[in-house]
């Protein structure tokens, strides 16, 4: 569903849903208090003006030029990116909207459309919305993201669905659970037309997508496939993994033993529904990045010895404890981008910790150890955590990647790439001037 702004005198939040379906998209129908389903685009500025707006300004647009609503057919004609119908005996000159929608017309049978950069878009005013507090938009948007792949996702090429992927992983650190059940069970479809269900991210999807299911409530303790929902989860995701914990604590229940796990069979993904808003999940956290990269062994002189294996996960640890782990493996992550450990990075890791008063994690679970919860995932989880801390707070975190960045006195293009990923986790946009 293509959006624009409205342009209207007093600040006004909602959306201009551009939508070719008659009668109107039916989440813009859903949402009245975030989209506009009847609205005008000024044949003078081009600007969008929703109904209510338009009434508070007499039937004029903001440029002061007069303005109507449009019936249907002229919404659907623009939406399919035609010419506005201009006014009888008089000749409409082309509209120059201001804010320009990204209009999706149908491809030609068998033509492949993606849809990566519509939900950039989305993912970008959620970020933006989420930092002003405004929840009752983040969660219209984030049920946009689940309509567009729903409805237009069958057109998407197959080498998109990796990123399909990690965009999914957002919804959990979003808060917005119905949604994202949503968006996952349209995605396990999406993968089952490209015959992709069996390969890694097939599963992936399949897994959160019954995880987002068990948290919306739909799937109860007392589910005859509880135990096989369970199992599949902690064998796709890992044992440790935030959804499987999530999961877990919602059933009630262990992950069964292996060979209880070869007995029960996943049970079938319902078609995703609509469902109600329910609050915020209880925790934070995501899915671990799939695709980073991941990080180089590096050995360095005269560490401590490798503690025995640890499991990934930080569940249990205390507060102090978690943030060293997280300044650990960032400083871990960024330093070994440009794929060696200078002894000034090792050093500014070391004045850190002291200066944060942490505990030294590296004689506990040694560098082996830090390296496989580095390759599981962990920072992410901790970080997608701390995007709950203030502002300032976050921002003080965000020092610490960059003081790790130009410990050896430059910075390296896979350390600053390193730093903006780790911030975004944070929820923190960096800028390199």
């Amino acid at each position: 569903m293509p959006v624009a702004y409205c342009s209207g005198r007093e600040p006004c939040d909602r959306l201009i849903s551009i939508s070719a379906v008659p009668g109107g998209n039916p989440a813009a129908n859903a949402e009245p208090e975030v989209y506009a389903v009847e609205w005008t685009l000024c044949s003078a500025c081009g600007a969008y003006t929703c109904d209510r707006c338009l009434r508070k300004q007499w039937a004029r647009c903001r440029c002061g030029a007069p303005a109507r609503l449009l019936s249907e057919p002229e919404r659907i004609q623009i939406a399919k990116a035609g010419p506005r119908p201009a006014p009888a005996g008089q000749a409409a000159p082309p509209p120059t909207p201001a804010v320009v929608p990204r209009i999706v017309t149908p491809p030609p049978a068998g033509e492949a459309v993606p849809i990566g950069p519509m939900l950039e878009g989305v993912e970008q005013q959620i970020e933006a919305d989420l930092a002003l507090g405004r929840h009752e938009k983040v969660r219209a948007l984030c049920g946009l993201a689940a309509t567009i792949v729903a409805t237009q996702g069958q057109n998407a090429p197959a080498d998109e669905l990796p990123w399909l992927v990690g965009f999914g992983e957002n919804f959990y650190r979003w808060g917005h659970v119905d949604e994202g059940h949503r968006y996952w069970a349209s995605l396990h479809e999406l993968m089952k037309k490209h015959r992709r269900d069996a390969s890694e991210e097939g599963a992936v999807a399949l897994a959160s997508a019954l995880a987002f299911q068990v948290m919306t409530g739909e799937l109860a303790p007392s589910s005859p496939t509880a135990p096989a929902v369970l199992a599949l989860v902690a064998k796709t995701l890992g044992p440790g993994h935030v959804l499987t914990r999530e999961v877990q604590s919602r059933l009630g229940a262990t992950p069964p033993s292996p060979s209880s796990r070869r007995a029960a069979a996943p049970p079938p993904l319902p078609p995703a529904t609509p469902a109600t808003p329910r609050p915020r999940p209880p925790g934070v956290g995501a899915l671990a990045a799939k695709g980073r990269p991941r990080a180089s062994t590096i050995m360095l002189n005269n560490l401590p010895p490798a503690a025995p294996p640890v499991a990934p996960s930080v569940a249990n640890y205390d507060e102090p404890t978690r943030l060293a782990l997280w300044v650990t493996l960032a400083f871990l992550d960024i330093a070994s981008a440009d794929g060696r450990v200078a002894d000034q990075e090792f050093q500014a890791w070391q004045a850190i910790m002291a200066k944060m008063g942490l505990p030294d994690l590296w004689a506990r679970f040694g560098q082996q150890n830090l390296y496989r919860m580095l390759n599981d995932g962990l920072l992410y989880d901790l970080s997608t955590e701390f995007a709950w801390l203030s502002n300032d707070e976050r921002n003080r975190l965000t020092t610490v990647l960059v003081d790790f960045m130009m410990a050896d006195g430059r910075a390296e293009p896979a350390e600053l790439e390193a730093v903006k990923r780790i911030a975004k986790w944070l929820g923190v946009k960096v800028a390199f001037r």
